[in-house]
């Protein structure tokens, strides 16, 4: 009995060592712990985030694999190609199988046919010429005579060999420009010179002013002013009109396809004793405009030349002075502008 109180007594006091060493490390542990601030790794709580909610992990990874693999579809998938070359083959050889110009046949049988050899080895060939049997061709062998086709035989040809017609923009003639022409035709357009915006306006007379047809840039004389004298290199200001034409053949080439001559000086600058003459509309021989002329008014070739269907003997000429601004309204010059050229 004593023996056993002693066994029971000696472990007691072995427990209570052995408790009193973990409360020892336990605060230690707390100690340690209050030291760092209670700083936690970082993987150390997800791995006691995924231990307590491992649903979530398992979600994400599940989300971001169905993802992916969408994104691999998508991007790895080809979907069937439509055969857009054959339809568009198959339009482009109705559309020019049916043409019905004899430029489309001729195109074709040059590139199909040679005229020096014939080969009898292709059957379309055959249907569009048949040389041997043709009485030229008996005649003479060394021959191949090559006829149009009804048209309806477009359908016969290698569709792989059709081939889109060339065209061709219409040219159109410049006009015919004659001393002859210009001296016949009554004067239907009056033309208003602007010394200000340097341009040329092409105009129809109308009851409350001038009507603009058509403007043209201009160069002047070199010398700004109304001309008083010969040789002055002055542009006149007023109301003139066009008496005569001089073509190329009377003309050096530095004046254009022609000249239009003014009647300068009229009865009214030989009143105020203005001398001088010469005063023409012409071109230029280099084909654009000179920075400015000796007195005349100049035009470019083209302007020039399209100028010409608008002019005829007596065609009425205004020239305004540069103090004067010519801004048309409505495409429409007024009266009482004009009127003020007349008094320069």
């Amino acid at each position: 009995m004593i023996k056993m109180n002693l066994k029971y007594r000696a472990g007691l006091y072995f427990n209570q060592i052995k408790y009193e060493y973990i409360v020892f490390k336990n605060n230690q542990a707390v100690e340690e712990a209050f030291a760092d601030g209670f700083q936690i790794a970082p993987f150390a709580f997800g791995l006691v985030f995924i231990q307590k909610h491992f649903v979530f992990p398992i979600l994400f990874v599940t989300c971001l694999t169905l993802i992916s693999s969408i994104n691999f579809w998508k991007s790895h998938s080809f979907a069937k190609m439509a055969p857009q070359k054959f339809t568009f083959e198959k339009k482009y050889q109705n559309k020019f199988a049916s043409s019905q110009s004899f430029s489309v046949e001729k195109n074709y049988l040059k590139e199909l046919v040679s005229v020096q050899s014939f080969s009898e080895e292709k059957s379309d060939l055959k249907k569009l010429v048949n040389a041997k049997s043709s009485p030229v061709a008996k005649n003479n062998p060394g021959e191949v005579v090559i006829a149009r086709l009804p048209d309806n035989n477009l359908e016969d040809l290698p569709k792989k060999e059709l081939r889109k017609p060339e065209t061709f923009e219409p040219v159109i003639p410049n006009p015919v420009i004659s001393r002859e022409g210009f001296l016949n035709r009554p004067p239907a357009y009056t033309l208003v010179v602007s010394k200000r915006t340097k341009k040329l306006f092409v105009t129809e007379e109308m009851k409350k002013g001038y009507l603009v047809i058509k403007e043209y840039p201009i160069s002047l004389g070199k010398i700004p002013g109304n001309k008083e004298k010969r040789g002055d290199k002055k542009t006149p200001e007023g109301i003139y009109s066009l008496i005569d034409l001089k073509t190329r053949d009377n003309l050096p080439s530095k004046y254009g396809p022609y000249a239009a001559v003014l009647n300068y000086p009229n009865e009214k600058d030989l009143n105020q004793g203005k001398t001088g003459t010469g005063i023409w509309i012409h071109g230029t021989g280099k084909g654009q405009l000179t920075p400015d002329t000796q007195g005349c008014i100049e035009l470019s070739n083209t302007h020039l030349t399209e100028l010409y269907e608008y002019i005829g003997k007596g065609a009425k000429i205004i020239i305004m002075p540069k103090r004067i601004t010519i801004a048309p309204t409505s495409q429409i010059i007024q009266a009482n502008l004009i009127n003020l050229a007349t008094l320069s």
